[in-house]
């Protein structure tokens, strides 16, 4: 298997926890930003790399690993590891903005959205009650 890092990126809200997909390559639903980690690069690096890359995600520096996902790609399997990573703002302009839309979505829509990628979910509902901890702090 390939081995790839996948940022959650999230955000508190009044309105509950949102998380920020962005649009696949194919142009065809929505995803997390994710890709493969480079030579010297630790997982937690590349997902932060990788919500750069595609969402222009200015992220606080605290970020957790909360699992992994499954997918196949090109007749070939990926494993990615994922990373929580908090969204400390978004640029206007990032590396993948011409050809790549982001959005918010509550916690319920981003699990309906990525239902594809085996395990995502899983990690999706984790973040619920580590987010609400933090928002109490």
């Amino acid at each position: 298997p390939r081995n790839q890092a996948g940022a959650i990126v999230w955000q508190a809200s009044p309105m509950g926890l949102q998380i920020l997909l962005v649009e696949r390559s194919s142009g065809k639903g929505w995803g997390i930003p994710k890709g493969g980690i480079e030579r010297g690069e630790s997982s937690e690096d590349a997902a932060l790399r990788e919500a750069w890359e595609e969402a222009g995600v200015e992220a606080k520096s605290r970020i957790q690993e909360v699992g992994q996902m499954r997918y196949v790609k090109r007749n070939r399997h990926q494993v990615v590891q994922l990373h929580a990573v908090e969204a400390l703002g978004l640029v206007n302009e990032w590396p993948e903005a011409l050809w790549r839309r982001r959005a918010w979505f509550s916690l319920e829509d981003a699990i309906r959205e990525v239902d594809r990628f085996s395990g995502l979910e899983k990690a999706l509902r984790a973040l619920q009650p580590a987010a609400k901890i933090k928002l109490v702090a």
